[in-house]
C-alpha cells in the first residue's frame, strides 16, 4: 500500500501552518491512523507513506508501524512530486498489484473487494469512483433550432468522481517519469492514451474527503 502525505494542505490553512493534514485529528487520532488502521483491519500491513511537507511530524509519530501493527517504509521526496510522482521510487520494485489511498480520506471502503473486483476484471488500474450530485439552481431549457422542445426545472446532473483510491499494476509505475511532478489526473489521461484497461469501483462505504476547513469542521461535530 502507498498513502501519498506530502502535500501542503494550503486549503486546510491555518491549522496546516504547524503539521501535514494527514495529521490533523479526527476523534482523537490523525487521519493518517484512521487509515492505517482500516488497512490493517483487513489484512493489509506492509505500507509505504510519501512524505513532503513536515515530515518529521509523520515518521516521529508512526515510525517503522510496530506499535500500530503494520510495516512502515516512507518515501521522502527531496520537491513536491504531485499526486503521482512518488510513484516512480517504486519502478521495478513491484511485481504485484499497488493499492494508493491520498492521505486526506476518511473511507470504510472494503478493500479487499476492492482488490478482487480489480484481478477479476484483469485491469491496469482501477479507481475507487464516489458518485456526486450538482443540483441546477435554475429551470434548463432543451432548444432545437431556437424552438423550446423541453424544459427541466431544476434538474438534478449526477457524475463519478474519482476519489483519491486506486489499484495499479506495476506496469503503471513504469509510465511515472523519475523526479517529476505528475498528478495522477494526468497519469491517468496517459493510460487512457495509450488505451490501458482503467476500471471504475463504487464506493457505496462511508467516504469523505478532508481537502477543506468545511470537510474537516463537518468530521468534528459528528
Amino acid at each position: 500500500v502507498l498513502v501519498m502525505a506530502g502535500g501542503f494542505g494550503k486549503r486546510l490553512r491555518p491549522l496546516t501552518n504547524l503539521k501535514p493534514k494527514p495529521m490533523l485529528k479526527i476523534a482523537n487520532k490523525p487521519i493518517l491512523e484512521h487509515i492505517i488502521n482500516r488497512l490493517k483491519a483487513q489484512g493489509f500491513i506492509n505500507i509505504i507513506i510519501s512524505t513532503h511537507y513536515k515530515s518529521n511530524k509523520i515518521v516521529n509519530y508512526f515510525k517503522d508501524g510496530k506499535k500500530f501493527g503494520v510495516k512502515i517504509k516512507y518515501i521522502k521526496e527531496k520537491k513536491a512530486l504531485g499526486t503521482a510522482g512518488a510513484l516512480s521510487v517504486l519502478r521495478g520494485k513491484l511485481k504485484k498489484p499497488l493499492l494508493m489511498i491520498n492521505g486526506d480520506i476518511l473511507t470504510e471502503i472494503n478493500f479487499i473487494e476492492f482488490l478482487n473486483y480489480h484481478n477479476l476484471n484483469k485491469s491496469d488500474a482501477t479507481i475507487a469512483v464516489q458518485t456526486y450530485n450538482t443540483t441546477n439552481p435554475y429551470g434548463v431549457l432543451k432548444i432545437k433550432r431556437s424552438r423550446i422542445i423541453d424544459f427541466f426545472e431544476k434538474p438534478i446532473e449526477t457524475n463519478f468522481i474519482n476519489s483519491g483510491i486506486y489499484i495499479l499494476n506495476p506496469k503503471i509505475i513504469k509510465i511515472v517519469p523519475k523526479n517529476q511532478k505528475m498528478d495522477m489526473s494526468k497519469l491517468l489521461k496517459i493510460c487512457i492514451f495509450k488505451n490501458l484497461k482503467l476500471s471504475a469501483f463504487p464506493i457505496h462505504e462511508l467516504w469523505n474527503d478532508i481537502g477543506n476547513i468545511d470537510n474537516f469542521n463537518q468530521q468534528l461535530t459528528k
